[in-house]
């Protein structure tokens, strides 16, 4: 019997010991951090992809606040498009420096009369130094802008200090997928289940946090130094590129008055560089320039009649005016997409 007890009291010693020992460390990795405003204390993201392209998020953070500057922490804000997604599960609570929880004090739903674009504001009560904020959700997806298709970029790096991180992704086994490593030798752990094959990344005590990513000096675009993992269900580019056109050239709707002004711009211009040119300074000089990147125009051109009749649009609605105007004069041309210098060279990423 006593030495049934101590063999108890020894277990019960190193369970205690190895409890205290992570208080310990996570104490230390704190105690590190603490000129930070605030501190990522949790975070996970699991995402579930279904063979129709539409996935579920679940979400769920932990953060600490240090001092003032973080305050404004005690509005969150949720975005989403109300058009595909739905928000679900919303559970927010706020643990104060004496240990009292409490739930948010209200939700508001934000959003321009024009668009689908939302904004679900929770706010929260009792925000003061060293209060704990945690915060999960669901995102219901119902397609991605791409119906059919799925894109996503892992980020394995973190510009604040990040003491536990985790990522899933659970795809059905008969859905082709596609994942490509910038910057990186990291890789997904994967395990299979039930004809699910989850992918899945764990970091802990600031393993993927660098400083350098958050420093104004560093403005490298972050596609060319950073390290990501990116997932798509696109193979490569060519596949976006048959998406775009055909979203493009639907919207190259012509009338008698386009194929007029066309004509009229064109007269007594002989060669093929003189008429190009010729629309092409008609729309800089008639056409404003307005952004009206609304809902699905943030990547689809508005009709190109629309455009023409209300003298009005974005880069993308003045291309399909363009490439309209030529194709009524006999000359055929195609959009092409540009990416800013500063965002990097997308060329060996998949397309997202």
């Amino acid at each position: 019997m006593r030495r049934l007890l101590l063999v108890a009291a020894f277990l019960a010693l190193i369970f205690t010991g190895n409890c205290l020992g992570m208080d310990a460390e996570n104490v230390e990795w704190e105690a590190k951090h603490a000129d930070e405003a605030y501190l990522m204390l949790y975070q996970s993201v699991h995402e579930k992809l279904n063979r129709d392209g539409s996935y579920i998020e679940d979400i769920h953070w932990i953060k600490k606040i240090q001092n003032e500057d973080a305050m404004d922490l005690g509005e969150i804000s949720l975005f989403y498009d109300k058009k595909r997604q739905t928000l679900s599960n919303i559970k927010a609570y706020i643990t104060t420096p004496d240990g009292k929880k409490h739930r948010y004090s209200m939700i508001q739903d934000v959003g321009g009369e024009y668009s689908d674009q939302r904004n679900k504001i929770i706010t929260m009560p009792n925000v003061v130094k060293g209060s704990i904020i945690e915060c999960k959700y669901s995102i219901i997806n119902k397609y991605d802008l791409i119906k059919g298709e799925y894109s996503n970029i892992i980020p394995l790096y973190s510009m604040r200090p990040l003491n536990h991180y985790i990522f899933t992704l659970s795809v059905p086994d008969d859905m082709e997928i596609y994942f490509k490593k910038l910057n990186t030798e990291r890789s997904l752990e994967a395990s299979h289940a039930n004809g699910t094959t989850t992918y899945k990344a764990e970091f802990k005590n600031d393993d993927i946090y660098d400083e350098k990513y958050s420093s104004e000096e560093y403005d490298l675009p972050a596609i060319d130094s950073a390290p990501f993992i990116l997932v798509s269900t696109m193979k490569d580019w060519g596949e976006f590129s048959k998406w775009y056109w055909e979203i493009f050239s639907k919207n190259m709707t012509s009338n008698a008055e386009i194929k007029a002004e066309a004509e009229k711009l064109i007269k007594g211009k002989t060669t093929k560089e003189d008429k190009i040119m010729a629309i092409a300074k008609y729309l800089y000089q008639d056409i404003r320039y307005l952004q009206v990147n609304f809902n699905d125009h943030n990547y689809e051109p508005h009709p190109a009649v629309e455009v023409f009749k209300n003298k009005f649009g974005d880069c993308k609605d003045q291309t399909v005016l363009f490439a309209t105007m030529l194709k009524e004069i006999g000359i055929g041309s195609y959009p092409a997409i540009v990416r800013a210098y500063t965002a990097g060279n997308p060329a060996p990423a998949l397309p997202d």
